[in-house]
This record gives structure tokens, C-alpha cells and sequence, in this order.
């Protein structure tokens, strides 16, 4: 009989173990698809999000190749296709801020630390468009100027330009900085 008792309790302890085993199981697998499933998320938001700053980088472009012909026409002396590029690189660079701003709302509801350089960098964007908006004003007043042979009031908005143009390229420099970064910790996340 008494072996019995022990084969019972023997029995009950390793009835016990099983159950706090398989609870541990459980529990860990639960802990690894959570894990999982924050990781496929976090993949997800990371390709939401470069698409849509696909889209984006299609007004960054427009913005800069219009910039890119104000200058090449400024340098030929044809003012009036100068403010009319002004024109179309501000409004670019207006679409791609807005687009940026919005962006940076999704990602801030994300929660997801992996895109802390992301967000900085577009942050930095949002200054170097800025800067390109308030450079093209500035090159627009100049251009105005010298059409109507308004030599002083033209070189001074064009160094307010130049003042703006340095800002930009200080911001574009920062930044790459953050890009590299993002780009960095991404492929640490893939590890």
C-alpha cells in the first residue's frame, strides 16, 4: 500500500510538472507569436511607408527640377521663365511637405521604435523644402527685380536666396545622416 501512495504522488508531482511545462509552452508560444506578429507588422509599416514616400519623392523631384531650370534660366537672363519655375518649384515643394507632415502622423501612430531616424529624417526634409520654398521666393522677388532693371532691390533678395539655398543644404546633409541611419537599423531589424 504504501508503494502505491508513492506511485500516486510520484504520479501527482510529475502531473504538476506537465501542467506548468505545457502552461510555459503555451505561454511562450504566445510570447513568440505576439513577437511574431509585431515583427510582421513592423515590416508592413515599413513598406506603407516607403511607398508613400515614393509618392512623395515625385513632388521632390518636380520641386528640384523646377528649381533646376529657374537657375539655368536666371543664368541666360530669361526672368520671366525664372518666376514662372519659382512658381512651379514652390508648389511642389508644397505638395511634398504636405505629404511629408501627413506621413508623420501615420508613423507616429505606428509606436514602433524602428522608425525614430526615419521620422527625424523626414523632419529634416520637411527643412530642407521649406528652405527650397523660401529660396525660389526670394530667386522669383530677384528675377522681378531685374526685369524691371531694379539692380539693388534684385541682388539683395538674390542673397536672401543664397542664405536660404545654404540652409537647404545644411538640411539635405543632416538629412542623408538620418537615412543612413534608418537604413542601418533596418538591417539590423532583419537580423
Amino acid at each position: 500500500m504504501n508503494k502505491y501512495k508513492i506511485s500516486t504522488i510520484t504520479l501527482g508531482i510529475l502531473l504538476f510538472v506537465s501542467i506548468i511545462v505545457l502552461f510555459g509552452a503555451i505561454s511562450t508560444s504566445q510570447i513568440r507569436e505576439s513577437g511574431l506578429n509585431s515583427e510582421i507588422e513592423s515590416y508592413k509599416n515599413v513598406f506603407k511607408t516607403d511607398l508613400k514616400q515614393e509618392e512623395n519623392y515625385k513632388s521632390a523631384k518636380e520641386a528640384n527640377d523646377y528649381y533646376s531650370f529657374a537657375v539655368n534660366y536666371y543664368d541666360y537672363g530669361d526672368f520671366d521663365n525664372v518666376i514662372l519655375s519659382c512658381e512651379k518649384s514652390r508648389e511642389s515643394s508644397s505638395n511634398y511637405m504636405e505629404g511629408v507632415r501627413e506621413l508623420i502622423i501615420e508613423i507616429d501612430n505606428y509606436n514602433d521604435n524602428h522608425f525614430v531616424n526615419y521620422k527625424f529624417m523626414l523632419e529634416e526634409h520637411l527643412k530642407v523644402y521649406k528652405n527650397l520654398y523660401e529660396a525660389c521666393e526670394y530667386f522669383e522677388s530677384a528675377a522681378r527685380c531685374y526685369s524691371n532693371e531694379d539692380y539693388i532691390s534684385g541682388d539683395n533678395n538674390l542673397e536672401g536666396h543664397n542664405e536660404k539655398i545654404v540652409l537647404h543644404d545644411d538640411a539635405v546633409s543632416t538629412s542623408n545622416k538620418y537615412l543612413a541611419q534608418y537604413n542601418f537599423d533596418l538591417v539590423e531589424f532583419k537580423k
